[in-house]
This record gives C-alpha cells, structure tokens and sequence, in this order.
C-alpha cells in the first residue's frame, strides 16, 4: 500500500466534525495531557539511562515505594528483545512530546508548531522502523492490515455509533 491510498483510507475513516465538549471539557483534557507530559519526564530519563548509558536521573526507592506493582521488583528484561524494547519506549516517549506540543496549544490558544511535529513524528517513524524490524514487519504490511480492520469497522466512513459498537473479533481476525 502505497502512503497516499493510507493517508485517504485513514481520513475516510477518522472522526470528523466538532469534539464533544460536553462530555470532556478542555480543563479535563489539558490536565490528563499535562499528566502524561510529566510521567514521560521519567520514561524519557529510564530511556537515556538504558540505551545510551546516561546516569540516571530516576529516584528509584520513590518510583519503587509510590506505585502499585512493588511485586514485580524481580522482572527481567530477558525475555524481551533489545529492539523491541528500545522501540516501544522510544515511541512512548515520541508521542508523549507530540502530547506536550498538543497541550501546549491548548493552554496557549497558538496553533501547534508543524516543525515541531515533523520532527517529532519523524523520531516516532523511527522508533517505529526499529520495533518492526525487530518483529520481521514492514510499514507497508502495517499499513494494510490497519485498512483491513477500519474497512471492517466503517464500511461506509466514520460513524460515531460504529466506533462505540465495535466488533473487535471481526476486526482483529486478518491479525493472525
């Protein structure tokens, strides 16, 4: 599939319209969003840390002690592939800075710096090659498989009532 049949494929199918103010207000939002910025203050630090070889900037006891999963202290990272992991952390961290750019615009009222998201999208594009290499798919596979399922979700286009009343094993069944 080539980028341009994704790129209408996805708008045919993506909500349109006006968001739903009522139901989350832009405080709400805004607040939700300034979370995740500052959760991937950390995430960020542990990445630096574990791929390149900063010192880490991490309280560990207060990460260990504030959260609930004190029980995992004996996770390894062993069963998981270096790639796969540098690039789900790495596409973490990428799109909680497009979040950040996101929330910015919100709390200021300015438009969001598309700079800003071309460089921001292309570390994602990036993280994203390394973690689908790792799994043996490509961007194209990806791209496809993702029309499949939307074809199945909105045959015509978008629709509120669709995206809520999803049959996901329908969806999902070209996955495997």
């Amino acid at each position: 599939m080539i980028m341009q049949n994704y790129i209408q494929e996805a708008l045919r199918t993506a909500a349109g319209g006006t968001p739903h103010t009522d139901k989350v207000p832009a405080f709400v939002l805004l607040e939700l969003l300034l979370a995740r910025v500052d959760t991937n203050t950390d995430i960020d630090a542990a990445k630096k840390s574990l791929f390149y070889g900063k010192a880490p900037t991490l309280n560990m006891e207060s990460i260990r002690s504030s959260g609930p999963y004190q029980d995992t202290e004996n996770a390894s990272y062993a069963p998981v592939d270096f790639n796969v992991l540098h690039g789900v952390v790495g596409i973490d961290t990428e799109a909680a800075e497009l979040v950040e750019l996101l929330a910015t615009a919100i709390q200021t009222g300015e438009p969001i710096d598309s700079g800003r998201v071309v460089d921001e999208s292309g570390d994602l594009l990036w993280y994203l090659a390394i973690l689908f290499d790792a799994v043996g798919i490509n961007f194209e596979e990806v791209m496809e498989k993702n029309i499949q399922k939307l074809r199945v979700r909105y045959p015509e286009k978008f629709s509120e009532h669709l995206a809520l009343n999803r049959n996901e094993a329908q969806e999902t069944a070209h996955f495997h």
